[in-house]
């Protein structure tokens, strides 16, 4: 190890630490929403000692997904053995860890793309750790971090930035001509437990696709490995086209509204238009007040014109494609950081009936931050100074405002409790919107309806659906 890589040894190190240490100031916070359904009241994750049995039990203990997600559920299950109980803040420790660890891996994968894409060492060591640190201090990644069941999500991508990385290694040595079956191996495996973690992670082919098409232009020291690249890729499009349209589209697709949704197929693809823009928002412009993390009541889009801003919202979306599909040779990086972030939304965002909108999908497409680099320099050597200023002021603080409050949230008892009695207030709205959040899946037990109160921006609010209209608890992805 010479020394240049040890110092960004050490500086991804302190790179991830600062993140974690931002996210930390909400570790006291208790359980919410959906942790009471898969953590807090699931006797299955209880055990008591390590053996094959008990392990195997709590790997398929995720009711609402049908025993998927092992990986995650079984660390579950490890939390509760570790600390003799269920206790927030040692999941939400654990839920910190990985991020801490995400960070660390993310740094070094973006550092191997940039030096593929012929930035010098010194400019892809910058880049890496200014990319790196404001991925972790974003405030969208406090409610997949603190929200303790949402460790689905960030193992799941914590193991699909290895298996990039692992991809990176792999097609360095085949441009230099080496064996890369090792590499191609620990790839595989990373992307398999994402997928145990996780059922998007199934979206990591298009990724290396994506990277083919911007960076990497399939190249290969030898012609024959060139030539099979491109084959294979174009049979796995090919295929993956086809599963789309053969039984994806046919099983998923409703003219009429989903069971337990207000919304059919064409509602919902024409309501994601402004979701994604609503995420780019929040991305390049995180302020608490636009992240209010329960979109319960988000309006749903019943045509191009209901509301205006859905035509508006796709004429954006289709210009950002062909922008990028346009400099995918000019400018790389930017070409495959905005490809990126759709390719990230692929499955959230499409036919399947999930909720509209979850803060925590944005985890891995908020790496598309590189695609502002390009933008704003026309030099790789110019590249910091943007992101930096922003990084400097912007983005700790609305953190802060973010992570800080959740440490005070009362959790599931709480929740409990207000419901028990009136209704289901959502209180410390003064202090963070959103902060804290009822616990999914509890019903009143007076006989008195308990309306939730919409604490975000004004522009999303329509009526407030009562405890007892909510449908049954499904995979919310």
């Amino acid at each position: 190890m010479n020394v240049e890589t040890r110092r960004f040894l050490l500086l991804s190190v302190l790179c991830a630490l600062a993140a974690s240490a931002l996210m930390g100031l909400g570790i006291g916070g208790g359980f919410v929403l959906d942790d009471a359904q898969t953590i807090v009241n699931n006797p299955l994750i209880r055990i008591t000692q390590l053996d094959r049995e008990s392990l195997l039990t709590a790997a398929a203990s995720f009711q609402a997904g049908h025993g998927s997600r092992p990986l995650a559920m079984l660390s579950f299950a490890l939390d509760y053995w570790r600390h003799g109980g269920i206790d927030a803040p040692a999941f939400k420790a654990t839920n910190l860890l990985i991020h801490v660890l995400t960070t660390f891996a993310l740094a070094w994968m973006l550092r191997k793309l940039l030096m593929l894409a012929n930035w010098s060492g010194r400019h892809a060591t910058t880049g890496a750790l200014v990319i790196a640190m404001a991925w972790g201090i974003h405030p969208l990644q406090v409610s997949a971090v603190l929200y303790v069941v949402q460790r689905m999500q960030t193992l799941s991508t914590f193991f699909v930035v290895l298996a990039l990385w692992a991809y990176f290694a792999l097609r360095q040595a085949q441009m230099a001509g080496r064996p890369a079956w090792r590499w191609g191996l620990a790839a595989g495996a990373c992307w398999l437990l994402g997928m145990l973690s996780k059922e998007d992670a199934v979206i990591f082919p298009l990724y290396c696709l994506l990277l083919e098409l911007t960076v990497l232009r399939f190249d290969a020291r030898q012609p024959l490995r060139r030539q099979s690249l491109r084959r294979t890729y174009l049979a796995m499009a090919i295929a993956g086209l086809g599963l789309y349209l053969l039984w994806v589209l046919p099983h998923y697709w409703s003219w009429q509204a989903y069971p337990g949704r207000d919304f059919n197929s064409v509602e919902r693809l024409l309501t994601q238009g402004r979701v994604l823009t609503l995420y780019l928002g929040q991305m390049l412009f995180p302020l608490p007040s636009r992240m209010p993390f329960n979109y319960d009541t988000f309006p749903i889009s019943r045509g191009l014109l209901h509301p205006p801003a859905t035509l508006a919202a796709l004429l954006l979306l289709a210009g950002l494609l062909v922008w990028a599909w346009r400099w995918r040779r000019r400018r790389p990086i930017f070409s495959f950081g905005v490809l990126l972030f759709f390719a990230g939304h692929l499955i959230t965002s499409n036919v399947i009936p999930l909720e509209l909108v979850f803060e925590h999908r944005n985890q891995l497409p908020c790496s598309a931050f590189c695609l502002l680099w390009p933008i704003c320099c026309r030099r790789p050597a110019h590249a910091g100074r943007f992101p930096v200023a922003g990084l400097l002021s912007a983005w700790p603080w609305s953190c802060w405002r973010r992570a800080a409050p959740a440490r005070c949230a009362p959790g599931i008892g709480a929740s409990r409790f207000a419901l028990r009695n009136t209704a289901y207030e959502l209180p410390l709205t003064r202090h963070a919107p959103g902060w804290p959040w009822p616990a999914r899946g509890l019903t009143a037990t007076s006989k008195a309806e308990a309306t939730p109160t919409w604490t975000g921006p004004s522009r999303y609010r329509q009526r407030a659906p009562r405890v007892q209209d909510q449908p049954p608890p499904m995979p919310t992805w």
